[in-house]
């Protein structure tokens, strides 16, 4: 069976609606007072994690 290649516009929609999933479960959790954690900074992230935990 060959690989199924896809266009490079359909990848384009996907990043697309990742960001726009991740933008919507972030106000979701924040409506609800849920933790919510940013991955942009890498060193702190797991810090931050377990700050959560406790």
């Amino acid at each position: 069976m060959r690989p199924m290649l896809i266009p490079d516009n359909v990848k384009e929609k996907e990043v697309e609606w990742v960001f726009a999933f991740n933008s919507y479960i972030k106000k979701e959790a924040k409506k609800y007072n849920l933790p919510v954690v940013s991955v942009e900074d890498r060193e702190n992230y797991i810090n931050e994690v377990k700050q959560l935990v406790k």
